[in-house]
């Protein structure tokens, strides 16, 4: 299984500093559901394009992780106010779902024990 990328669009991130007040909804901390027990995040790599003029931040995100037990699916947190356009595992595109401070998305085969994806 190949490395997973998130790709994400960050606009209201910087335009919350001067649109009205917005709860955060931060899912992380606390007991880990199923799908994040499942792996063990090695790495985070985050490429950031700042449009001062926009007030935008594009920006792209790799993991890589070890599997810990048998899964078809992942989900990180990932506060609602960013944006997210897409998700590709392996380069290719997967659907996913952005809300409560998650992305949820299916990996196209199931990732054994021991694998990194």
């Amino acid at each position: 299984m190949g490395g997973v990328d998130i790709r994400l669009i960050a606009l209201s991130f910087v335009l919350a500093t001067t649109a009205p007040a917005q709860p955060p909804v931060n899912a992380s901390g606390g007991e880990l559901l199923p799908e994040q027990a499942a792996i063990d995040v090695e790495h985070y790599g985050l490429e950031l394009s700042v449009d001062p003029k926009q007030h935008a931040i594009e920006g792209r995100l790799s993991m890589r992780a070890r599997v810990l037990r048998d899964t078809r699916a992942m989900l990180l947190d990932l506060d609602d106010r960013l944006g997210v356009t897409a998700v590709e595992v392996a380069e290719d595109p997967v659907e996913f779902e952005h809300r409560d401070g998650r992305i949820r998305f299916s990996l196209p085969e199931v990732a054994r024990a021991g694998d990194q994806v």
